[in-house]
C-alpha cells in the first residue's frame, strides 16, 4: 500500500513538472516574441504608420489599390508597405474570399499588435491628414 502511495506521488510529481516545463516554454515563446515585436516597432516609418493608419479607418481592413488610391501612392509601393508590415507582424494578409473585390489579398490589422503608442501615432497621421485636405 505505502509503495503504491509513493508511485502514485511521483508520477504526479513527473506530470505537474511536465506541465511546469510547457508552461516555462510557453513564456520564453511569448518573451521573444514579445521582443521581436519591441524591435520591429522601432522600425516602423512615418510611411508605414500612415498605411497602418488608412487601413485603421476603414475598419481595419485594407488592399492594395485602396491603399494606394487612398494615399495617392503607386500600387507596388502600397504593395510594399503592406507587406512589410505584414511581415512585422502588424497586418494579417489572407487571400481575398470576396469576388466583388477585385484584389488577391486582403490585409487586416493585428490589433493585439498595436500598443498605445503606436495607436496614439496613428491618430496623429490620420487628423493630419484631414486637416489638409
Amino acid at each position: 500500500m505505502e509503495d503504491r502511495l509513493i508511485i502514485e506521488v511521483l508520477e504526479r510529481l513527473s506530470r505537474i513538472e511536465h506541465r511546469l516545463d510547457a508552461l516555462e516554454e510557453r513564456l520564453r515563446h511569448h518573451e521573444e516574441e514579445k521582443a521581436n515585436l519591441d524591435k520591429k516597432r522601432r522600425e516602423l516609418t512615418p510611411a508605414l504608420v500612415r498605411v497602418l493608419s488608412a487601413i485603421d479607418e476603414n475598419q481595419g481592413v485594407g488592399y492594395i489599390k485602396a491603399i494606394a488610391d487612398r494615399l495617392d501612392i503607386p500600387r507596388n509601393k502600397a504593395s510594399e508597405y503592406l507587406n512589410r508590415l505584414a511581415d512585422m507582424g502588424f497586418l494579417h494578409k489572407r487571400v481575398n474570399p470576396d469576388p466583388r473585390i477585385k484584389a488577391r489579398y486582403i490585409y487586416e490589422i493585428r490589433r493585439e499588435n498595436i500598443d498605445e503608442k503606436l495607436r496614439e501615432l496613428m491618430e496623429v497621421v490620420k487628423n493630419e491628414r484631414w486637416r489638409l485636405r
